[in-house]
C-alpha cells in the first residue's frame, strides 16, 4: 500500500455527455479504493472543466464529485477544481487548491490518480512543474487502451512541438547544406 496521503488528485478525462466515461470511471474507482483503505481519509481533488463540445452543462469535476458522492465519499472530503482543460492545467490549478487547503508547514503528501496509459505524460508534466508526488494508476479496459495510447502519443508530440520543429528544421538545414 502506498504511503498515506493528505490529498488524492484525480485527473479529469473528456466527458461528452452526462455519463462518466469508462476511463474516468476507472480513475474514480481507484480513488474510492485508496480513500476507503486510508486511515486518515485524505481530501480528494477532482479536476476538470467543461468541454466546449460536450452535450452536458456540467464540468468534469462536477460529474466526478457526483460519482464520488454516490459511492459514499463524504462531501467534506471532496474539493472541486473546474477550470482545467488539459493535463498541465489539472496539475497547476489543483496545486493552487492544495495550497489553499493545506495550512501546515510540512509539504503535503499527494497521490495523483490517473489511467495507466496517462502516467508517463502526467509524470513528465508534474516533474516539469517541480512536483514531488506519488502516483496511482487505474487500469484501462483493453478495448480503450490502444486509442488512448495513440492520443497520449499525439499529446506528447503537441506539448513538445517546438522542440520537434527545431530539431526537424536543423536536420533540413543540415541536409540542404550538404548539397550547396
Amino acid at each position: 500500500m502506498k504511503q498515506e496521503a493528505d490529498f488524492l488528485l484525480v485527473m479529469g478525462n473528456k466527458c461528452m455527455t452526462e455519463r462518466i466515461p469508462p476511463i474516468l470511471a476507472s480513475r474514480l474507482n481507484k480513488t474510492i479504493e485508496i480513500f476507503k483503505a486510508s486511515t486518515n481519509k485524505p481530501q480528494i481533488i477532482v479536476s476538470g472543466g467543461k468541454n466546449l463540445h460536450s452535450l452536458s452543462n456540467k464540468t468534469e469535476a462536477e460529474m466526478m464529485k457526483e460519482y464520488l458522492l454516490q459511492a459514499g465519499i463524504p462531501e467534506n472530503h471532496i474539493i472541486v477544481e473546474e477550470k482545467a482543460m488539459n493535463t498541465i492545467q489539472n496539475l497547476e490549478f489543483s496545486s493552487i487548491k492544495i495550497h489553499r487547503f493545506w495550512s501546515k508547514e510540512i509539504r503535503p503528501k499527494v497521490i495523483i490518480v490517473t489511467s495507466d496509459y496517462h502516467l508517463p505524460r502526467t509524470r513528465l508534466q508534474a516533474k516539469r512543474l517541480g512536483f514531488k508526488v506519488q502516483y496511482a494508476s487505474a487500469k484501462t479496459m483493453s478495448m480503450l487502451k490502444w486509442p488512448a495510447m495513440f492520443r497520449e502519443f499525439t499529446a506528447l508530440l503537441w506539448y513538445d512541438r517546438y522542440v520537434i520543429a527545431i530539431v526537424v528544421g536543423i536536420d533540413v538545414l543540415y541536409s540542404l547544406s550538404l548539397y550547396i
